[in-house]
């Protein structure tokens, strides 16, 4: 089991076991959390056009996205980005499961993987990713 904070601070971890109608619980030592990173891609996509835009949080030592996992996982042929934008062209229409790693300032690696589809479509169209800013409320 894991579990990625998204606040600096300090907790408490608390298990909960039932095993034959009883409860048992059981609080582990404090942990404090520093920094966190948290990965986060945004995506807009037109026929087989996806546009993407990396705006992860966090001491980011080394990322990877790969657009197809498919594709990266088989022949490893697929191209691995590690732009903050980019333009990927699809080969064919349907569904896509993209794969984004990071790796933060003290080692630890996270994995995020999320489904694009691609539909055809025509006509003409303006793909745009407003640039995001962190506010004061994190």
């Amino acid at each position: 089991m894991s579990y990625q904070y998204s606040k600096a601070g300090t907790y408490t971890p608390k298990v909960a076991v039932f095993y034959r109608d009883r409860a048992g619980v059981a609080f582990a030592e404090p942990i404090t959390v520093i920094k966190s990173v948290s990965p986060r891609l945004l995506y807009n996509t037109f026929d087989k056009i996806a546009l993407v835009r990396d705006i992860s949080l966090g001491d980011i030592e080394e990322k990877s996205i790969c657009m197809n996992l498919q594709a990266c996982l088989g022949t490893g042929e697929a191209p691995i980005f590690t732009g903050d934008i980019f333009v990927y062209t699809y080969p064919d229409y349907g569904e896509y499961i993209t794969r984004f790693q990071l790796i933060d300032a003290y080692g630890n690696e996270i994995e995020k993987k999320d489904r694009l589809t691609m539909r055809e479509e025509t006509g003409f169209a303006l793909l745009s990713i407003p640039e995001a800013i962190l506010g004061s409320q994190g």
